[in-house]
């Protein structure tokens, strides 16, 4: 255990500390707050993404929920990210899709007379699949997604039933959790 003597040093060095001075050290303190909390969304959202939708987003999850300590408040975050996540990968495949389909059109223009919308997709589905194994990728880090999402989720209802002023849960108020596959 320290020494009054080396509790009183230690306060009295706090005090004199005023931050990072130099260019170099205000540009790493800088980065602090992309580590830990919501402005860790500056790792989350890539660019050419909406940060004001991923705020959004955010405030809507925070707004439902209503966290009640710093605790389950990590859970929201965590749902908001997966579920950003989640998006993105929606937006890709369409992407992917929509790019498959520009570069078959020829080709299918050729080969049939008339071809309806779903056919013309899973064509491109099929295009896709023979090339890559994106669509089969994307569609299984979507299940990892929801998955996490649902886990954070379960755990923020889990530690808000035993929040102060909220009765303890009995045993038939425990989510059980899917169990975990291997990746």
């Amino acid at each position: 255990m320290s020494s009054l003597r080396k509790i009183l040093a230690s306060r009295a060095n706090a005090l004199k500390s005023t931050g990072p001075r130099s260019p170099m050290g205000k540009r790493i303190s800088s980065q602090n707050a992309i580590i830990h909390g919501f402005t860790a969304k500056k790792s989350i959202v890539l660019n050419g993404e909406s940060r004001e939708r991923f705020e959004r987003l955010q405030r809507t999850l925070f707004d439902f929920f209503r966290p009640s300590s710093e605790v389950t408040a990590l859970f929201v975050e965590e749902m908001t990210v997966a579920q950003w996540r989640i998006r993105r990968l929606w937006a890709i495949e369409a992407a992917l899709y929509d790019h498959e389909l520009d570069s078959i059109r020829e080709h299918l223009q050729k080969t049939y007379a008339t071809l309806d919308n779903e056919v013309r997709i899973g064509l491109a589905y099929r295009s896709l699949n023979d090339r890559s194994s994106c669509p089969t990728g994307l569609r299984h880090y979507e299940v990892q997604l929801t998955r996490q999402f649902e886990r954070a989720c379960a755990m923020f209802l889990l530690l808000e039933s035993y929040a102060p002023g909220n009765e303890p849960a009995d045993s038939s108020q425990i989510i059980e959790l899917p169990p975990q596959e291997a990746a």
